[in-house]
């Protein structure tokens, strides 16, 4: 398993998705080294707890990982846990939440938020992200606003 301090990586972009839970938003990176090998980096939580950052975990690892899984599986963060051996137990499901952020795997029963299935074009997704603009960018919600009775006057005097 290929792991890597991010000293020597160079950083292609950055993201933030929430987490499969929906309760906390994370921060993550996809970085490259000399190779052109990829690499996903958690950096933060929004909730507290135990959390480990600055490790870079190898797309080729997590490849190796998934591509054992049946396809008529689902594929779960236990797929992906020995990656994350001697460190938080939550890693794993922070580094789906990241790989369905990205793409790489596709959650197909909304009654599950833990249970994905593999994108057929795994492989291709993986080398496109090191290519400009191939990592989604973080969507906001946009909130309506409701209107209070000031501006409901205001437009009533209008």
């Amino acid at each position: 398993m290929t792991k890597s301090t991010t000293d020597n990586l160079k950083t292609l972009s950055t993201g933030q998705c929430p987490t499969l839970s929906e309760k906390a938003q994370l921060r993550y990176a996809v970085k490259a080294d000399l190779q052109d090998n990829y690499f996903v980096v958690l950096l933060s939580n929004s909730n507290p707890g135990q959390f480990n950052v600055n490790e870079a975990v190898s797309l080729s690892d997590i490849s190796a990982l998934l591509s054992k899984v049946s396809p008529t599986s689902n594929v779960t963060s236990v797929h992906i846990a020995p990656l994350f051996r001697g460190s938080s137990s939550n890693n794993a499901g922070f580094m789906l939440a990241v790989l369905k952020h990205l793409g790489l795997v596709i959650q197909e029963d909304p009654t599950k938020p833990r249970s994905h299935k593999l994108a057929n074009d795994f492989q291709d997704r993986i080398a496109a992200l090191g290519k400009p603009g191939a990592t989604k960018k973080p969507t906001r919600k946009k909130v309506a606003r409701k209107k209070t009775s000031r501006s409901r006057k205001l437009l009533n005097d209008t």
